[in-house]
């Protein structure tokens, strides 16, 4: 079954509106503007880290990125390929999975991916 059969309005919605923030996403890092990432975050954010799970919200994150971005100057920073999007069986959940290649003046060069999830109360 595709994508579009599952859940056509969450995946119109990953297309249309995920695809071309992820754009913007990479602009952000590379002039350190946290704006674009964001200005189109949910209320409340999930965060996974260091085997601790915390509810955040999007103040918290905006903090996290203007510390982050204005601390950090990117040379270089790009997809390394279209993002991966998987639905869940009953299409209620979806999933965004990201890779891309940074750099830095000093240098330092990594590869690193990350997820975003969305369900149906976009």
């Amino acid at each position: 079954m595709k994508c579009k059969e599952i859940n056509p309005r969450l995946t119109a919605y990953l297309h249309n509106e995920v695809s071309p923030a992820e754009k913007d996403s990479i602009q952000a890092h590379l002039d350190g503007n946290p704006d674009p990432i964001t200005g189109v975050m949910a209320d409340s954010f999930l965060s996974v880290s260091g085997g601790d799970v915390r509810t955040l919200t999007t103040a918290d994150i905006a903090e996290r990125y203007e510390r982050y971005l204005g601390s950090t100057r990117y040379t270089v920073y790009r997809s390394l390929r279209h993002p991966v999007i998987g639905f869940s069986e009953d299409g209620s959940l979806a999933w965004l999975i990201a890779r891309v290649r940074a750099g830095f003046r000093r240098g330092v060069v990594y590869r690193s991916a990350g997820m975003a999830r969305y369900d149906e109360e976009f």
